[in-house]
This record gives structure tokens, sequence and C-alpha cells, in this order.
């Protein structure tokens, strides 16, 4: 074998050992793709610890088991009637219990974060909730993780008297399953639209965030500790990317996942450990400024600030070794702050990083489909960046690589 064959062969061997990374390590014997069948509300990670990371949820959704004189919560049964009215695209999706030995594709709707915070700014109180979950695929028989959508939901309130325990909890019922953008209602919405649930050959995921302590700065009290930041950030940049460019993204886990599998208890007591596939496109994301800078001079309406992120992403191949995307990215929006007013920054922030994490998506996704003022807005926040030439090489890399992942 001359020496260029050699080097052609070892390459292909490497590639398909990259590829075969998000396969689980035994091979899925499941029913058709395009039928599933829903099992239920649940909560990720240790069991032990549930009902302390969902203090409130947990009290609207207890633990019940049939024949224990307990049943349903209202949550849950809001979740199947809905469940039962979909008509999805791309599935079959059924309500019904499997009989053991049944393999079959099952869908749930697991609850991955609770945050709830109060915090006294002036004379008001400020009320802030988010609730996480994930719309999760997974196959009967292997107990793979076969595809998943972060979901996310918030809450805010400025109240003039400190919010009760009851307060709080009716404001949780509201965000999780009763007000009509709840959690249970994106739920829904996403699963319409899911694609069928087969895991592909290659897939993308948030395998680390970084965030720096010039941007941790900036971060409210109730988004520290416990990955909680992290988690958000990484969520948000999964949602966008699997909206837009279809691909297969995995979750970013850290926090309820030890040695690739992740712990799962419903609320009818059902117990699953299930793996998670590595993925064969890991990305690191980093954070590394949140900058506030003057926009405008003062006038009687206010001041005008941009609200700037500035992250660095990286999306790579590390088993050739190969990175597709290796970028300092940078997005600014401008808001202006009443003179009245205290400054809401994190709002701002919140903004800046999530409409960055919409351009990368749209310019990832590439020109075809978009209209043509997106195209423009996408041409001109290329413009803005460090290296335009090579981010638009990087992008086309990425975009190539992505249509693998589908």
């Amino acid at each position: 074998m001359t020496r260029a064959r050699w080097k052609q062969a070892a390459t292909a061997l490497l590639f398909a050992a990259a590829s075969a990374t998000c396969l689980p390590a035994s091979p899925v014997e499941a029913a058709p793709p395009s039928v599933v069948y829903f099992a239920g509300f649940g909560y990720a990670g240790d069991f032990d610890s549930i009902n302390s990371r969902f203090h409130y949820t947990t009290q609207l959704v207890p633990a019940h088991r049939t024949g224990d004189g307990t049943g349903p919560s209202e949550a849950e049964n809001k979740l199947l009637e809905g469940v039962r009215l979909l008509k999805p695209a791309n599935l079959t999706l059924m309500a019904g219990s499997l009989a053991p030995g049944d393999r079959a594709i099952l869908l749930v709707m697991v609850q991955t974060g609770e945050t709830v915070s109060t915090e006294l700014i002036g004379n008001l109180y400020k009320l802030y909730i988010n609730l996480r979950a994930e719309a999760l695929f997974f196959d009967y028989k292997s107990m793979t993780i076969l595809r998943a959508y972060p979901l996310s939901a918030v809450y805010l309130d400025a109240l003039p008297q400190k919010p009760t325990d009851a307060g709080i909890r009716t404001a949780v019922q509201r965000l999780l399953y009763t007000d009509k953008d709840s959690l249970v209602a994106r739920f829904l919405q996403r699963v319409e639209r899911a694609e069928p649930p087969g895991l592909p050959a290659r897939c993308f995921g948030v395998s680390d965030v970084k965030i720096s302590p010039e941007a941790a700065a900036w971060i409210p009290a109730y988004l520290r500790g416990n990955n909680v930041a992290e988690t958000w950030i990484a969520d948000k940049l999964t949602e966008y990317l699997s909206d837009r460019t279809r691909a297969y993204v995995l979750p970013f886990a850290k926090g309820y996942v030890t040695g690739n599998v992740m712990p799962a208890r419903m609320a009818d007591g059902t117990a699953y450990n299930l793996t998670v596939p590595t993925p064969a496109y890991p990305i690191t994301l980093e954070p590394q400024a949140l900058k506030k800078l003057p926009y405008d001079v003062k006038t009687g309406l206010g001041s005008s600030y941009i609200y700037a992120s500035i992250i660095h992403l990286l999306i790579e191949e590390p088993r050739l070794p190969k990175r597709y995307l290796d970028a300092r990215l940078l997005n600014g929006e401008a808001k202006v702050v009443p003179g009245n007013e205290p400054p809401a920054d994190w709002p701002a922030f919140e903004a800046s990083t999530f409409e960055l994490f919409r351009k990368l998506s749209l310019a990832i996704h590439g020109s075809e489909g978009l209209s043509g003022p997106e195209r423009r807005e996408i041409e001109k926040w290329i413009n803005d960046q460090d290296n335009p030439r090579e981010l638009r090489r990087q992008l086309q890399a990425t975009r190539e690589v992505i249509e693998q992942c589908k």
C-alpha cells in the first residue's frame, strides 16, 4: 500500500470511530421510529434530593402509585390531555402503558431545574422563577436517550410585599401548567414539531461551559451555584441550534448525569437510568465578558447603553482532531434606561446573549430559507466580528458537518 493510500485508509478509520460516538453501546431494537408512547412527567437527577431541588414543583406533582389511594396530579392530567390532542407532523404519538418486554420509543417530560429567587430592590420585591425541563425521547429496551429538546419558562414580578410561600407556589403552578405559555404548553408545542427520534450516527452537544470571572460578576445570585448558570446558557444555545438547524443536539447534562447515565424518577414511581450518548462533536461554550457601554448622551428620557456579550465557541471533533468552529463572537443590544428607574442590567445581558445565539444559529443554517431582512441582518453581524472572512469559512465547515447530524 502506498503512503498516500495508507494515510487515506487511516483517516477513514478515525472518521468511522468518531462517527460511532453517538451510538449506544448495544443495538437499539425498537418499534418503527415514527411510533412514540407518552410515559408521563418526571424529575431528573439523584432520587434522594428531588424534593429539595424541586421544592415547589414536587408539591404540585407529588409522587404517587397505583393502588395506594393517590392518583395523578392536576398538572399530569393537564399534560396527558394535551398529549392526546396532539397531531405531530413527524411521528405517531400514543398515550398508554407498555407491557413488560415491549420494545418501543418512549417520550417523557423530565424537569431538570427549578430556580426561585426573591430580591428586594428599592421598595419592591422582585420575584424570579425559572423552570427547566426536557422533552426526552428514549429507547425502552436499551434505556438510551435518542433525542432531547430543552425547555424553559420564566416568571418575573415586582411586588410591594415579600411573597409568601403560598404565593410562590401559586406562581410556580401558573408557570408549570396553568398559563398559556407554561412549561407544559411549551412541551406540547415542541413535541408537535419534533423530528423523528432516531439516533443518528453523529451528533453535537454542549460538553463544557466555562464562565469567566468577568462575566460571572454580572450573573445574579439566583443563577449562581449548582451549575444553574451553566445549564441556563447551554440549554439556550442547544435550543437555538436545534430549532434553526434541525440537527441532533444532545442536551447539556452536567449536574445530573454521572458516568453518562441520567437517573429519572417519574411521578408515578417508575424509575429509569438512561444512557446519554457521547457527542461526536462536543461544544465548549465560554462566556468571556459582559460589557455595559454608554451609547448616547443623557436625555430627559434617560440614558442609552449597549449591553454586549462576548463568547468564545468551540465545535470540534477530538478524535481526528479537527476544529470546525473556533471563534470569539460578539453581540450588542441597545437599551434605554429611564432616568427615574434603577438599571435592570441582567435582563439586557440575557437579551444580548440570546440574540447572539439566534444570529449564530441563522448564520450556521445559511442563507437558504432566510428572508431578505434576515440575510442582511446576519451578514452585518458577521461583518462586525473580529475576522469575518475566517468566520465565514468556519461557518461553512460547521454547516457541512451539521448536515451529517440529522
